[in-house]
């Protein structure tokens, strides 16, 4: 997880972090937000399945091992709630 605290100043607690791909990439991304981890995933690649099914996949191992994380005991314990949406 990227702790953003560095990126808004002190606009947010050291223990808010994001989690996504390298950039340039931001279709998928997760951060945490309290009690909460915040889920982002992308619809889109849904409608341009003609550029082939890689971001599917890659969007999917990605969530699958974020949601593993966020699923054990410590981590559900700091942050009980998960909140997701897709987005374009």
């Amino acid at each position: 997880m990227y702790d953003m605290s560095s990126v808004y100043g002190k606009s947010l607690p050291s223990h808010h972090h994001f989690h996504q791909l390298p950039p340039p990439s931001n279709h998928f991304y997760a951060f945490y937000l309290g009690p909460a981890l915040v889920i982002s995933f992308s619809t889109e690649f849904y409608y341009f399945v003609q550029y082939g099914f890689a971001p599917i996949l890659a969007q999917y191992r990605w969530l699958e091992a974020v949601l593993e994380a966020a699923n054990r005991p410590e981590a559900r314990a700091a942050h009980p709630w998960i909140i997701t949406f897709g987005k374009i």
